[in-house]
């Protein structure tokens, strides 16, 4: 009798949310270890290198240290695009403070929707790279000039306008990656049910540990963890 998988969607990206989950777990141990008395750094460690171990088993060697490092350059412009992100708008609202036609003007023109804004705060990369696009197309020169003779430093607009180019990249280089795998075997499809349940009930756990910190909770939120990996919206096609 085949074995059924108990989760959905390609192995690769159940996987790396795997990953990804049980690192922010390993980071957050210490408010977590309260919970559980098996949820010790060597639980942690093991965890995490039994996901690792299933990576390069199921997927290549090769696929998880260049996935990794993919997914830790996604990661690093995120957070830099959001900082610089966040600056450019608390700038804007103090420039304009006293023209609120031209304020909502410059921030219309920018994509700084409030929808949009609260979606990139909370970490959603598909918002973030749509900002990032409109930013990058509405920093034309006339754009530049205004916010310039306002004081905002060009080097910072510069920098915001050139990061939309390089989360396309990025995100590109990490779908590219995601087409290297192999055919699961019975035993292979139990281990990684294993590892998926495993991360669902820390997930559980956490999301209800976090519930007042609402950054934290979602670390612990699977959907979000695999929706923030593929916030390139496309067709999927279920492995086999």
């Amino acid at each position: 009798m085949k074995t059924k998988r108990t989760f959905r969607g390609k192995k690769t990206d159940m996987l790396f949310a795997s990953l990804i989950i049980a690192n922010s777990f390993k980071t957050n141990l210490i408010d977590l270890s309260i919970v559980r008395t098996n949820w010790t750094l060597v639980y942690a460690n093991n965890l995490v290198n039994r996901i690792e171990a299933a990576i390069s088993k199921y997927l290549g060697e090769n696929t998880k240290m260049e996935q990794m490092q993919a997914t830790s350059d996604m990661q690093k412009i995120q957070q830099a695009a959001m900082r610089d992100v966040g600056f450019l708008k608390t700038i804007i609202d103090v420039d304009f403070a006293n023209d609120k036609n031209e304020h909502g003007l410059i921030l219309k023109t920018l994509g700084f929707e409030r929808n949009i804004i609260q979606r990139v705060h909370n970490g959603d990369q598909e918002s973030l790279a749509q900002l990032l696009f409109t930013i990058s197309n509405g920093l034309n020169n006339g754009m530049l000039a205004k916010l310039a003779a306002k004081g905002t430093n060009p080097e910072l607009l510069n920098r915001i306008a050139k990061y939309a180019g390089s989360f396309q990249k990025a995100n590109t280089q990490q779908e590219n990656l995601k087409g290297s795998s192999k055919v699961l075997t019975a035993a292979g499809t139990e281990e990684l049910n294993k590892i998926y349940d495993e991360i669902i009930a820390i997930c559980k756990i956490a999301n209800k540990f976090y519930s007042y910190d609402k950054a934290k909770k979602e670390l612990f939120s699977f959907s979000k963890v695999v929706r923030n990996m593929n916030f390139k919206k496309q067709t999927v096609v279920e492995e086999s």
